[in-house]
């Protein structure tokens, strides 16, 4: 099929055996990743729907199943207790009903009086002109079915680029924020709940004071997360043109605040900060865990393709999952990677006998560092950090690719503690106990070596994630 026909196909039964044939291509690639959630086959993008329920976490993610590109987006399905032993269930969320035919976009869970729902953004396209609604969904795991309900056709003056709803109470009050583009810039979006009419009602463009250069054109994902009586963590991601950032053009923000009496504004009490300081994390979302907040990301952007994975039909994975506190205003992030850790622990490089297996490591930092992973190739990534820019130059690796993986430099100012986190084809760091992180990617085939100058405290071999896969399609109702 070529990719309008794949943009138009819908899923069921019979394709079964394509994705399973697929599935085994994508689970014998050199890069796959070991400690990192993908979709069964085809492509991953966005987290959606994560929650927490009945002693389990329902993780979600957005997924182009036959293919390595962006068509026929679907809601893959995955079940823990842990994050370490998961059931991936199947594909939860296809495409079925007209409002969403050409794809379910992104969205979120909300649990109310022990009731989970799920709502996300119907994709239509008519004569090239998008048309999007916010659909309703519940997921019926036993009988494998998701019923869906129509809410409402998203707002006319957003031309069909409004998406990613996501709930958020306060008091007896309920909203739902999507990201926007009013045709101008980006903006937020409320409506709030009628509980007497049963019935989403629109509430206003809310009012908030960006700096000029990180409006954008689009405004995604956003996530409202209540850190006390009167302040909140805002969280987006901002879609900008080439020509208003050459660089990272897609970046993921967040910034405390706080709302007026009529939600109509919303009040930044301190400057936005990139949740990533690189351009391979994209698309967060927050969520109520058993013991507070936690978030994931997507590893990728619209703009970007990950080619050196194609001729096995996969792309792009989710980040680690982190676990997330504000302190003092500032979001920090710590890795969930206990439960991984295996009793193979080191001191340093040399006493490593390393074969591309996952890796935590926890060093410190004087001044100035550097990292390389590379192969007997000499084939390499190579960090370089000189107390204040923190180099990335990918241009060295088996698989290079200037435009989807160039290299790059980002301001970390100083560095003190640093948690590494190593995978077949992605790096994350999190700097100063995760005030600032970076998720990586790179192509080194079969890595073999490792060496820098940082101060290791230890190093773990991590386990993969235990996974039972089920090639399930979700019958889809209405």
């Amino acid at each position: 099929m070529n990719n309008l026909e794949y943009k138009q196909k819908l899923i069921n039964d019979n394709d079964k055996k394509e994705l399973n044939e697929k599935h085994l291509l994508k689970m014998n690639d050199p890069y796959k990743n070991k400690i990192l959630l993908s979709s069964y086959s085809g492509l991953t993008n966005d987290p959606v729907g994560l929650n927490y329920f009945k002693g389990e976490y329902n993780i979600f993610l957005q997924n182009a199943p036959f293919t390595h590109w962006h068509a026929n987006k679907s809601w893959g399905y995955f079940k823990t207790k842990n994050f370490k032993d998961y059931k991936y269930l199947g594909l939860a969320i296809t495409p079925s009903i007209d409002e969403d035919l050409n794809g379910a976009f992104s969205g979120s869970a909300f649990i109310e009086e022990g009731e989970l729902k799920y709502f996300y953004t119907g994709n239509r396209k008519v004569n090239d002109e998008r048309i999007s609604h916010t659909i309703e969904a519940k997921v019926d795991v036993e009988n494998k079915e998701t019923h869906k309900k129509v809410l409402f056709k998203n707002p006319e003056f957003t031309n069909g680029e409004c998406r990613d709803p996501y709930i958020f109470k306060d008091g007896k009050n309920k909203f739902m924020a999507c990201g926007a583009s009013n045709g101008k810039k980006g903006v937020f979006l409320l409506w709030i709940y009628d509980y007497e009419k049963k019935q989403w009602n629109f509430h206003c463009e809310l009012k908030i004071d960006l700096p000029l250069e990180l409006e954008g054109y689009m405004i995604e994902c956003p996530s409202f997360i209540k850190i006390n009586e009167k302040d909140w963590l805002l969280a987006w991601s901002n879609e900008q043109t080439e020509e208003q950032t050459p660089f990272m053009h897609h970046k993921t923000l967040y910034a405390i605040g706080n709302f007026d009496k009529d939600f109509m504004s919303f009040k930044l009490i301190t400057e936005p900060k990139l949740i990533n300081e690189g351009p391979d994390f994209y698309a967060p979302q927050f969520f109520e865990s058993e013991n507070g907040n936690m978030m994931t990301g997507w590893l990728g952007n619209s703009k970007n393709e990950q080619n050196a994975s194609q001729e096995n039909c996969w792309a792009f994975d989710l980040a680690l999952i982190r676990d997330v506190n504000v302190i003092d205003k500032v979001l920090y992030q710590k890795p969930v990677i206990k439960q991984l850790m295996s009793e193979e622990v080191f001191n340093s490089f040399e006493s490593l006998n390393w074969k591309n297996e996952p890796l935590y490591i926890q060093a410190t930092n004087k001044k100035d560092f550097f990292l390389e992973i590379f192969n007997d190739k000499n084939e390499k990534l190579r960090l370089v950090f000189d107390g204040e820019i923190l180099k990335v130059e990918r241009d060295e690796m088996t698989f290079t690719d200037k435009i989807n993986l160039p290299s790059y430099e980002v301001n970390l100012s100083s560095v003190s503690e640093v948690e590494i986190i190593i995978d077949s084809s992605v790096i994350e760091i999190f700097f100063n106990n995760g005030e600032k992180v970076i998720s990586i990617k790179y192509f080194v085939k079969d890595p073999s070596n490792l060496n820098s100058n940082l101060e290791i405290k230890k190093i773990v071999k991590l386990n993969p994630l235990n996974i039972e896969w089920e090639n399930n399609i979700f019958k889809q109702s209405n």
